[in-house]
C-alpha cells in the first residue's frame, strides 16, 4: 500500500434508515484502506436515523460529516449533494443497507491507480474508470 494513500469519500445516501445504517457505517469502518472519511446525506427520514447516526458515529475516531436534506429530494440528488460535499479523490457510494467486503476499498482503488497507470504509459489518459461493484 502507498505511504501516504489517497483520501476516499464513502458517501452514504439515507432515508428512514434507522434499521440498517449501522450496519452499513460499520461496513466502511471495517475496511483495510485507512484513509476515508465518511460523507452522510440524509434525504429527510423521518424516523430516528439521525440519532442512531450521531449515536454510532460520536464513539468512533472517524472524520465524518452529516448533511441533511430539508426535503426529500431522492437518491439522485443525494448522490448529488455528495458529490458536491466530498473531498476524497475517489469517491465510494454506499446505499444505507450496504454491506462489503472489508477490501472493496483497496481493490477498488488499486484497479482504478492499475488503469491510470497503464494509461499514462501510452499517453491516453482521459478519464479514470468507473469502478462498481453489487
Amino acid at each position: 500500500m502507498e505511504k501516504f494513500p489517497s483520501l476516499v469519500t464513502c458517501g452514504f445516501t439515507t432515508y428512514n434508515s434507522e434499521k440498517t445504517i449501522v450496519r452499513a457505517l460499520r461496513s466502511a469502518l471495517e475496511q483495510d484502506y485507512i484513509n476515508i472519511e465518511l460523507l452522510i446525506v440524509d434525504d429527510c427520514s423521518s424516523d430516528e436515523t439521525l440519532i442512531v447516526i450521531n449515536e454510532f458515529l460520536c464513539k468512533k475516531e472517524v472524520d465524518y460529516k452529516l448533511i441533511q436534506h430539508n426535503l426529500n429530494l431522492g437518491v439522485a440528488e443525494a448522490r448529488n449533494t455528495l458529490i458536491d460535499n466530498a473531498r476524497g479523490e475517489f469517491i465510494v457510494f454506499f446505499d444505507s443497507d450496504d454491506v462489503s467486503k472489508k477490501n472493496r476499498i483497496s481493490k477498488q482503488v488499486s484497479k482504478i491507480k492499475e488503469y491510470e497507470n497503464k494509461s499514462l504509459k501510452v499517453n491516453q489518459l482521459i478519464y479514470s474508470p468507473l469502478c462498481y461493484s453489487d
